[in-house]
């Protein structure tokens, strides 16, 4: 049963329990079409996320494993620094870092995952050190080195901004270039209450960061070296950026969140991405953090 046939259901001549079950049905349905498809590439039938495991074992590295890419092209293909780049779009200059005070330790043990912050301005100068020392260049040199580990140095990971409301910045959508270390205007935006309806859960509807970071990868550049592993090496590359990205802000005073629960087809299409190649992975959300209560916060 399709989900047409739940609709017509619904209009109004039928019990409600009657399109419940018929809503239900189809739901088993597609999921038994989805087992089918991945059972047939392997997965065991009782498998509780087929998906998972087929790409899994499609992925693995044993001793017989060898990269597409010799060593020679391996090592040029590094070098090339063919990052995503928007070199017509207007360029903003970031601002004169600013000075992290908090120790590693204390920035860890005060990390925590926050949502729900005050709704006024970020400031450039720690959008500019945020961005520098999650994902910036750390190493001049022909091939630049950066905050975060990458499979290869090959540096898949790109990061945009989603800027609301950031002083000394003009609203809109911006791709952060770390060789330049700048900004790249790509797009005016929606209005923020847009955004956060379109892309992030219902429960977080009434939030007000005045940033969003987000993280993508361009697979192919990954890939040309490592084929199916490269998606594994994209997530883990997010992963370290998104955990720099949490531990400066607490360095900063700002309260952050890590979001990878979001829809994926709405972030791509809000960024402009030329999916499959290029997709978002993961959203960090950053602002003031609220004034203590006294009270322990809600998990």
């Amino acid at each position: 049963m399709q989900f047409r046939e739940v609709l017509r259901l619904l209009d109004g001549s039928h019990p409600v329990e009657e399109a419940v079950q018929a809503y239900q049905e189809a739901r088993r349905e597609l999921e038994r079409e989805r087992r089918d498809h991945f059972t047939a590439l392997g997965a065991a039938p009782e498998q509780e996320c087929p998906a998972a495991s087929v790409y899994h074992a499609q992925s693995v590295i044993s001793r017989d494993w060898v990269p597409r890419l010799t060593a020679e092209e391996s090592y040029a293909h590094a070098l090339d620094l063919g990052y995503k780049s928007y070199p017509d779009s207007p360029h903003v200059t970031l601002a004169e870092s600013w000075p992290v005070d908090l120790s590693l330790v204390d920035a860890i043990r005060s990390r925590r995952s926050v949502s729900d912050v005050e709704d006024r301005p970020l400031d450039l100068a720690r959008l500019a050190t945020l961005l520098r020392l999650a994902c910036g260049v750390t190493m001049r040199g022909p091939l630049p080195l950066r905050a975060a580990p990458s499979a290869g140095a090959l540096f898949p990971v790109e990061t945009y901004v989603l800027a609301f409301r950031v002083d000394g910045l003009e609203p809109g959508l911006y791709h952060y270039a770390p060789l330049g270390d700048r900004l790249e205007r790509i797009s005016s935006l929606p209005d923020r209450r847009t955004v956060i309806a379109e892309v992030l859960a219902p429960g977080l509807a009434d939030i007000t960061p005045p940033l969003i970071l987000s993280l993508t990868a361009v697979l192919p550049r990954v890939q040309a070296k490592y084929g199916e592993r490269g998606y594994r090496f994209s997530l883990l590359e997010a992963g370290h950026i998104g955990q720099n990205m949490s531990l400066v802000s607490a360095g900063m005073g700002l309260a952050g969140n890590c979001i990878g629960g979001f829809c994926d087809d709405e972030v791509n299409r809000l960024l402009g991405l030329p999916a499959p190649d290029e997709i978002a992975l993961y959203l960090f959300l950053v602002g003031w953090p609220r004034p203590a209560t006294g009270e322990e916060p809600a998990p």
